[in-house]
């Protein structure tokens, strides 16, 4: 299973970087990362991580949050 995140997550990236001249591209990518930073709470929640464990999800999702509203302001 974490070879399988961690490519999802390389291809996020990837994404990120392609959407910044595929806007539609930039859009999808910045949601499936959101989704899947909510995942990983959900998944760190219910292995009673506390906040400490879930800094990166939150900072990422965060990240990507952000990503998606400035792609969808500048389309």
């Amino acid at each position: 299973a974490w070879r399988l995140i961690g490519g999802a997550e390389l291809l996020a990236a990837l994404g990120l970087l392609v959407g910044l001249w595929l806007s539609w591209l930039g859009v999808v990518t910045a949601i499936c990362l959101i989704v899947l930073m909510a995942g990983a709470l959900v998944v760190h929640s219910r292995a009673g991580d506390g906040p400490k464990e879930m800094v990166n999800a939150i900072g990422f999702g965060a990240l990507s949050l952000l990503a998606l509203i400035v792609r969808l302001i500048t389309v």
